[in-house]
């Protein structure tokens, strides 16, 4: 995690015992404030994945479905899905995939994954 993180729960934690011993309800908005950015960075950091340059993924491979998850990432309030594929003798998660997903795919079933040669677990899925 980043100082960020730390300094927003650090902040939170402080400004709900002033709100607790000085009867301020400011302090405590503002408690609640803190958390909130302190979330919404651990959401990011949590999320975040690196972009595949699908111009250099020119490789396609044929992956096998091994698990299907929930993701805890929501998209016009419909939950995301994880899916990990191993292709190449290698298991990889693809994070956040549409919502729809489960009702094309399920565990078990191949699916094209491109991926670049120089880096195989540099891929994208391509259905």
């Amino acid at each position: 995690m980043n100082a960020y993180f730390y300094f927003a729960i650090i902040l939170g934690v402080a400004l709900i015992a002033k709100a607790i011993f000085m009867n301020d309800l400011v302090g405590g908005a503002l408690a609640l404030l803190a958390f909130w950015f302190a979330y919404n960075l651990y959401q990011s950091r949590m999320n975040h994945h690196p972009k595949v340059n699908r111009d250099r993924c020119t490789e396609d491979f044929t992956g096998t479905i091994t698990d299907i998850t929930w993701s805890s990432f929501r998209f016009n309030t419909e939950k995301t899905f994880n899916v990990t594929v191993e292709y190449k003798g290698i298991s990889k998660v693809f994070k956040q995939l549409p919502p729809n997903f489960t009702s094309q795919f399920s565990v078990g079933d191949t699916i094209s994954v491109q991926a670049n040669p120089d880096n195989t677990k540099e891929s994208y899925l391509n259905y």
